[in-house]
């Protein structure tokens, strides 16, 4: 996702590159081959250099601090985004909270509901297009049919192959940027499921896979030992291969549980807001490094 901030900053970048003139002097063979000093000269100025108050040579490590100087004036004086005030408002009207710790990539929102405790997981890194998810989780038919069945739960219909003669655009994210978005719902002694999503820009969740995992740890899979443990364990078919009702069920399930459209709006800006602020500390703290 590239926000008007990146597109300006971008923009400033090249025009500095362009107008940028080179500080360094060329003397040709031809002029340095006519003219040569006298001895007197030579040891004139070979002496007078002991005593020279010349600029210092380039360095490129003070161009570098100055530079990042610029880039954090220019973070710090823009102006607000427009969504900064939808984030206060949803975060307000809420069940559920925010956990966003300084540093990290991921945020999560968390909140009760009834038995079951509920994480939403997101990153300012889950970005990508809707070719490049396609492309990860593309399941090819034995026939070479080619991507078959991919696409969003609207109306509870499933994009089918080519051949199926369905308009494969009529369902689905719009062709823009997505957001990769994880549910995991547990429950104390029945283990939890984990249902990848991908968020659009009208803030639609599409549910990609439903998985259940016999323990909250496992679904999470921090440490490689549960990673491994997960990897083995059947976790279910693509989601599009459910019956539809099911599918349709699947979905009101995160709807009654708040994963809704207000969430759906709130989670771009709030990757916005997040990856513009951890830009800024990234900037001090590499300037403080190189100063």
């Amino acid at each position: 996702m590239q926000s008007v901030r990146y597109l300006a900053r971008a923009a400033s970048r090249s025009a500095q590159r362009s107008s940028k003139v080179s500080l360094r002097t060329f003397q040709s063979p031809a002029l340095q081959k006519s003219w040569r000093p006298s001895a007197s000269i030579a040891n004139t100025v070979k002496q007078s250099a002991c005593f020279s108050t010349s600029i210092p040579r380039y360095d490129v490590t003070q161009e570098l601090a100055s530079k990042l100087e610029q880039e954090l004036l220019y973070e710090k004086e823009a102006p607000q985004d427009e969504g900064a005030n939808d984030i206060k408002e949803y975060l307000s009207a809420s069940e559920f909270q925010l956990e966003d710790v300084e540093g990290s990539q991921e945020v999560h929102l968390v909140r009760t509901y009834q038995d079951e405790q509920i994480k939403v997981t997101f990153s300012t890194a889950g970005l990508s297009s809707p070719e490049e998810a396609e492309a990860d989780s593309a399941m090819y038919d034995e026939e070479g049919q080619g991507i078959a069945n991919q696409g969003g739960p609207q109306d509870g219909k499933v994009r089918q192959a080519p051949e199926d003669d369905i308009e494969n655009d009529e369902y689905g994210p719009p062709s823009s940027v997505i957001v990769a978005v994880d549910v995991q719902v547990s429950k104390a002694g029945k283990g939890a499921i984990l249902l990848e999503t991908e968020l659009d820009p009208n803030g639609q969740f599409y549910i990609k896979h439903v998985a259940y995992y016999p323990t909250a740890e496992m679904a999470e899979a921090k440490t490689p030992e549960q990673q491994l443990s997960q990897s083995k364990i059947y976790n279910g078919p693509p989601f599009v291969e459910l019956d539809e009702s099911l599918q349709t069920l699947f979905e009101d399930f995160l709807r009654e549980r708040g994963i809704n459209e207000s969430m759906g709006i709130f989670i771009p800006n709030y990757i916005d807001q997040k990856e513009t602020s951890e830009y800024i500390r990234w900037l001090e703290n590499v300037k403080k490094f190189v100063e």
